[in-house]
């Protein structure tokens, strides 16, 4: 298996980025969000370029943070694996992702949100706190983290419920 190096690696990663955002956008078109509102970190990958305002891997509009309060970052990676967030004190790359995630988030108006992907596989996404159960979101998976519920479940599920919460408090 041939692995991904340099320019490469960042093209990949720089595409799921678009990806990510595109998704978030075509969630919340319907509540007048653009791809003015949502868009890739310009330099994501090099922070010391990027602005203090935009910590993650996402440029999100105020008007969208209203809907979406997260600060996004976002991993694709063949060897990502869900069952490692089981053990939150192990040094597998999910977990450092989470707590850079976590690092990165300095807004008291946000929350980390961590999306990811292995290889062919659904995009999955980790949030602190719990996710209600009774709208057909059920996390994959819900463990704690620095005393933190923290809960792994896949991202059109997280985005469904939160368009949904938005649609009632919008109207």
């Amino acid at each position: 298996m041939k692995v991904m190096t340099g320019k490469g690696k960042r093209n990949k990663g720089n595409s799921f980025e678009r990806r990510v955002s595109k998704m978030i956008v075509a969630a919340f078109k319907e509540l007048g969000i653009t791809a003015e509102d949502c868009y890739r970190t310009p330099l994501s990958g090099g922070h010391r370029y990027s602005k203090k305002e935009d910590p993650g891997d996402l440029v999100i509009s105020p008007k969208l943070q209203k809907l979406f309060p997260f600060t996004v970052e976002c991993k694709n990676d063949r060897r990502a694996n869900i069952s490692h967030f089981f053990n939150l004190k192990s040094t597998t790359p999910e977990v450092r992702w989470w707590k850079q995630a976590c690092q990165q988030n300095k807004s008291e108006a946000t929350s980390p949100l961590l999306v990811f992907k292995a290889h062919h596989e659904i995009f999955c996404c980790v949030l602190e706190g719990f996710i209600p159960e009774d709208r057909g979101t059920s996390a994959l998976l819900s463990v704690e983290y620095d005393c933190m519920p923290t809960a792994v479940l896949k991202f059109a599920t997280l985005l469904r419920f939160i368009v949904s919460v938005a649609k009632l408090t919008t109207k």
